[in-house]
């Protein structure tokens, strides 16, 4: 619960206090006045962005699941392809100049404030060894806020590279069916956790065009994690999975 109101928190409060950066406090002669320059009126501006795209699990968290035991003995995911969608601002620092430390004029800092990040990632198969067919689903629901520096190569393209901390809601589920005639059970097990995952991304924007690469990591604790067993009834356990992956994204940027 303390973390599902940190989330709320970040979400809702953090962006106000980027607007109150990004326009340079007061607007009196005290003080330090905001970079004006023909890059700050038209390359460097904030932007809203939305974008689609494809994920893809890695690790132990993309490793099939085929028995129950693969989930809670060694902390396989069963996880494989899904979509992703996001949705936020990108707020540039008007008042920090990299010039003063030796930076070149086509850099500037920022911050990415993410509002909402949807991830939902589904794999099913089957085992001819186990007899067995698996369907999985993970739901990542949450925000990201963290620092960009960007770089203006030529004309009006700008590479932005992001670091980002992601509060995200984790849900988890998994279905095992095994269809051999001696042992014909099913499994199930599902959780819901909250975690502070982390993301590195590379983002390419050509107005209104954008595209972008995030590797993004963290491993949710599922506390209590609900199993049914068809031969050892219901229980709960306490787990954590790793929840890397990787997406690709494809948008626009106004």
């Amino acid at each position: 619960m303390k973390k599902l109101i940190l989330f709320c928190l970040i979400a809702t409060i953090f962006p106000l206090g980027i607007f109150a950066q990004v326009t340079g406090g007061n607007s009196g002669d005290s003080g330090t006045k905001p970079i004006v320059n023909n890059k700050e009126k038209g390359v460097f501006s904030n932007t809203f962005f939305i974008a689609f795209g494809m994920t893809s699990s890695m690790g132990k968290f993309n490793e099939n699941v085929l028995v129950l035991h693969d989930i809670i003995g060694n902390s396989k995911g069963g996880m494989s392809k899904g979509y992703t969608f996001t949705m936020g601002s990108n707020f540039y620092l008007k008042n920090v100049d990299l010039t003063k430390i030796g930076m070149p004029d086509n850099l500037r800092l920022g911050i990415d404030v993410t509002y909402l990040n949807v991830n939902f990632t589904k794999d099913q198969n089957s085992s001819l060894q186990y007899s067995s067919f698996y369907n999985n689903s993970t739901t990542f629901l949450g925000a990201k806020v963290g620092p960009f520096l960007s770089y203006n190569p030529i004309g009006n393209l700008i590479i932005d590279a992001k670091f980002t901390l992601q509060p995200t809601v984790v849900i988890y589920e998994n279905s095992i069916a095994n269809t051999a005639v001696l042992y014909n059970y099913d499994d199930y097990v599902d959780g819901i956790a909250v975690k502070l995952r982390k993301g590195l991304g590379i983002y390419a924007i050509y107005k209104p065009f954008m595209l972008g690469i995030e590797l993004s990591w963290g491993k949710a604790n599922f506390k209590q994690m609900y199993v049914y067993d068809n031969d050892a009834d219901e229980y709960y356990f306490e787990k954590k999975l790793g929840t890397t992956r990787f997406d690709f994204v494809l948008g626009f940027s106004f």
